[in-house]
């Protein structure tokens, strides 16, 4: 329970910075962002429940998230395929 507060905080703390970050002319501030709620989502049910929640009622948002799951699925099959030599 310690573990996830703190996981928790620094998610909010990363996606604060991200924002704050945003506007500069260098481009920390969506990776941090992004960072910071990948960590929250990780941490908290009900970021999780809002995440999914957006990712289904927006159409872009779940064909975008199903092309980089289905790459993770792809490239983790090719790295088992090359660990194993076939």
């Amino acid at each position: 329970m310690i573990i996830r507060n703190v996981l928790f905080s620094i998610g909010i703390t990363l996606f604060i910075i991200g924002m704050i970050l945003t506007p500069l002319p260098i481009p920390f501030g969506v990776p941090i962002m992004l960072l910071g709620l990948f960590i929250l989502i990780k941490s908290s049910f009900k970021s999780k429940r809002w995440a999914v929640s957006l990712i289904n009622k927006n159409r872009h948002i779940q064909k975008t998230v199903n092309r980089f799951r289905s790459y993770g699925k792809n490239r983790s099959l090719q790295l088992k395929a090359r660990a194993t030599g076939q």
